[in-house]
């Protein structure tokens, strides 16, 4: 999930601008517009954002908001230094489908689909502190209404 939001920067004069949020850091559409080399169907898109208009680009539908992100996100798993296994969604776990991963009981799995149930789990441990965990969430995929 990437999401999308506006940001600024701290004692600057300069408008905000529209971002996604990657773990603590944003990624600054304007600049990813400018240069990177998009498809033309996902440059377009992204013309609000890089024009600093979340309300506009918002405002073209689910198709919109989704086709960019999965760009990006194809786009940084690319460029991903992780090692097998160590991706934080299916689209890096699976380098965007390409690698399908090998599930318990032999099957294999590329993208989620209906029916699929997904199982987190995490905690935080360190030397000397207490063990820090959210429990389990469970969710099930379910057929688009």
């Amino acid at each position: 999930n990437l999401p999308y939001g506006r940001f600024g920067r701290l004692a600057s004069e300069e408008p905000t601008r529209v971002g996604v949020a990657i773990g603590d850091q944003v990624l600054d559409l304007r600049l990813a517009s400018e240069l990177c080399p998009w498809p033309n169907a996902v440059s377009q898109l992204l013309e609000p954002l890089a024009a600093g208009d979340l309300a506009a680009f918002m405002g073209q539908g689910r198709r919109a908001r989704r086709l960019p992100r999965d760009a990006l996100s194809t786009a940084l798993a690319a460029d991903s230094r992780l090692g097998p296994g160590q991706g934080g969604s299916m689209l890096e776990l699976s380098s965007a489908g390409k690698q399908p991963i090998a599930l318990p009981g032999g099957e294999q799995c590329s993208f989620l689909d209906h029916g699929d149930t997904v199982i987190l789990r995490g905690a935080c441990t360190a030397d000397g502190a207490r063990r820090n965990g959210f429990g389990e969430c469970r969710s099930t995929v379910l057929p688009a209404v």
